[in-house]
């Protein structure tokens, strides 16, 4: 009995002190520098500070909801550390070729953006513009037929002659 008076206490004093809710949504939106990790470097390359580097690709990006919608300026190779929250944008040609010779790696002359960053995020979002705007097409479409059935009060009038 203690236990249901006190949570009717409870609840009708959260009733009491609730406050209007409003209708504003939240977007998250996010803007910068982003860093992918091109290629796995070798564990003896680190920074001065000691923590281990890859070889990267830095470019700026605009992202809606942690889906990316715009890459824009330049896309330039980068040292990256394995955590990505730190950079060193200092890559010369001269790095870039002994990487390619000493180590084989298949390292293109111009850096690439990864295809989500560069592509996938736009066909989420370009699904899920397409989905609203069929949904909504759809419920219009709904609502204009539903049309109110006209009364028929010929049976109801038989069924009392009948009684």
């Amino acid at each position: 009995m203690k236990k249901l008076l006190l949570s009717l206490v409870l609840c009708g004093s959260l009733a009491l002190v609730s406050t209007p809710a409003s209708a504003r949504g939240v977007i998250f939106y996010s803007t910068g520098e982003h860093l992918d990790i091109f290629q796995k470097l070798p564990a003896d390359f680190e920074f001065e500070d000691g923590d281990h580097m890859n070889l990267g690709v830095m470019y700026n990006q605009f992202s809606l909801m942690w889906i990316p919608v715009w890459n824009y300026g330049e896309t330039k190779w980068a040292y990256v550390n394995d955590a990505k929250d730190s950079y060193d944008d200092n890559v010369t040609e001269e790095e870039l070729e002994m990487f390619r010779t000493e180590y084989a790696y298949d390292i293109p002359d111009k850096p690439r953006i990864g295809f989500w960053d560069s592509i996938g995020g736009k066909l989420v979002w370009a699904a899920v513009i397409a989905g609203a705007v069929i949904f909504g097409r759809n419920r219009k479409g709904d609502d204009d037929e539903e049309q109110p059935e006209a009364r028929n009060e010929e049976p109801a009038a038989e069924e009392a002659e009948q009684v």
